[in-house]
């Protein structure tokens, strides 16, 4: 149950609380929990993730329990290949869905949820 939850919360990070949240840039490297094979799959846990957390929670583990996700044992690295869209989730949080690709696996890509980045403000 912790690794689904895992995914909901894909990368968050604190920062200082003068942070602004801005997007994810191409080539930016990612720490990912757990990622869909499939851009069917992401979507359709983004439509749960936009209700609330059970339901979400609800959505990943059926998907897991298919193989259209995975989660890891620990963050693997990841860089961000494409930002396919932009949402607020049931808390509403700026996230993205977002392509990415293995830094360790070559070709090995899936698909994540990340809420936005914070960067501290200049």
């Amino acid at each position: 149950m912790k690794y689904i939850l895992g995914l909901l919360l894909c990368l968050i990070s604190s920062n200082p609380a003068q942070a602004s949240f801005i997007q994810w840039e191409l080539g930016e490297d990612i720490g990912v929990a757990s990622l869909c094979r499939d851009r069917d799959a992401i979507m359709d846990l983004v439509r749960a993730d936009q209700v609330d957390e059970a339901t979400a929670v609800n959505v990943f583990a059926s998907l897991a329990s298919n193989g259209r996700c995975v989660v890891f044992d620990k963050h693997r690295d990841f860089t961000v290949v494409k930002t396919l869209h932009r949402y607020l989730n049931f808390a509403g949080r700026k996230s993205f869905v977002l392509e990415v690709m293995s830094n360790n696996v070559i070709g090995f890509r899936g698909f994540v949820m990340a809420e936005a980045p914070e960067r501290p403000s200049i």
